[in-house]
């Protein structure tokens, strides 16, 4: 086809995480029907990720500014512009203006709480959607629960379009025992012990209220993933938790674990949680809308009221322990990474 498609990505982690390998899925289709792939990204210290794109045959400006962002699509003569998350979707959009780029929004983050703390985010939010969005031919959503919050914020329904996130499922596989015992070692954890794994990061993950349950928890040690060191230290002390700073290969840690403690207050549709389903992880998650469509019909999951440490600890006393290949059927199934890929090919034309 010969296009130019354009990723500009406002992607803050250094690791790969899933967002990284499906822009990789998506430049290798765009690249099988003849189209050049680019991506432009912040500049990230320590980041392991640009050389995996540019293995990807993906072209990569790495910029400092949303308003850099804005011109390296110009410079890139960009025939489809797709921004991913809000830091860099108005600039596009208005350096567009002109152009005959086809602009698309993707939006990766629950998006209502805004309107508790700014009582002019109901204006601002109409502005940016009717107003700048009027240039901008596509709007797509990571989940129905983000869809209905968008179209509270003035986005037209017919430019609206759901498209879950995708996990490579191959890579977050089952563990073989050889897999499971390298990675429990890695982390000191013996063979006879119970390892529920969390994943920190701001207080909407629901930190307090796990901690709250750890009281009573009794026979579990927890592996704490990301937040900062003052909220890792909250936890507790070793051997009892296992802190982990950063992790650029998440799956060792679903092959460690025995469970996935998942007690958010929001959410828009969770990698850690497709993930760990994907390896057939058990999972005791907060009951929030996502988290039950995501797990709906899945073995091995059990949910309890956002907040409510007490259901968390019951949860995790009644998962069924072990691992769960029918949940994983059912994430390959909803939430495989090429279906995410031919869906997101489809909406390009």
């Amino acid at each position: 086809m010969n296009r130019t498609i354009v990723h500009v990505a406002s992607y803050g982690n250094p690791a790969r995480g899933s967002f990284i390998p499906a822009l990789e899925r998506l430049a290798r289709a765009a690249a099988a029907q003849g189209d050049r792939v680019a991506v432009v990204a912040p500049t990230i210290e320590n980041a392991s990720w640009p050389a995996s794109l540019a293995e990807a045959g993906v072209e990569l400006r790495l910029i400092r500014t949303p308003w850099e962002a804005a011109i390296a699509t110009r410079e890139l003569s960009a025939d489809i512009v797709h921004a991913h998350f809000s830091r860099y979707d108005v600039p596009v959009a208005l350096a567009h203006a002109t152009t005959g780029a086809r602009i698309f929004w993707h939006v990766h983050s629950a998006t209502i709480a805004a309107k508790h703390r700014d009582r002019l985010a109901p204006l601002k939010s109409f502005v940016k959607h009717r107003i700048v969005g009027a240039r901008v031919e596509a709007m797509i959503a990571v989940a129905e629960p983000v869809a209905r919050e968008l179209l509270e914020w003035h986005v037209p329904p017919l430019k609206l379009h759901v498209i879950e996130n995708g996990v490579d499922t191959d890579r977050f596989s089952l563990p073989t025992d050889a897999e499971r015992a390298s990675a429990r070692g890695a982390l000191g954890i013996a063979a006879n012990e119970r390892v529920l794994a969390f994943f920190d990061r701001s207080a909407v993950k629901g930190g307090a209220t796990l901690r709250e349950a750890m009281r009573e928890l009794r026979g579990w040690r927890l592996l704490v993933v990301g937040g900062t060191s003052q909220s890792r230290a909250a936890f507790g002390e070793s051997p009892a938790v296992i802190p982990i700073e950063r992790s650029h290969d998440t799956r060792q840690i679903y092959w460690a674990a025995d469970a996935l403690a998942f007690p958010s207050f929001t959410e828009a549709h969770p990698y850690v949680l497709i993930e760990a389903l994907s390896c057939g992880l058990p999972v005791a998650a907060s009951d929030i809308l996502v988290n039950a469509e995501i797990t709906r019909g899945m073995p091995g999951v059990e949910l309890f009221a956002a907040g409510d440490a007490a259901g968390l600890r019951r949860s995790v006393a009644a998962l069924p322990l072990g691992r769960h290949p029918a949940s994983r059927a059912l994430v390959r199934e909803r939430f495989g990474i090429d279906r995410w890929t031919r869906r997101m090919m489809a909406l390009y034309g």
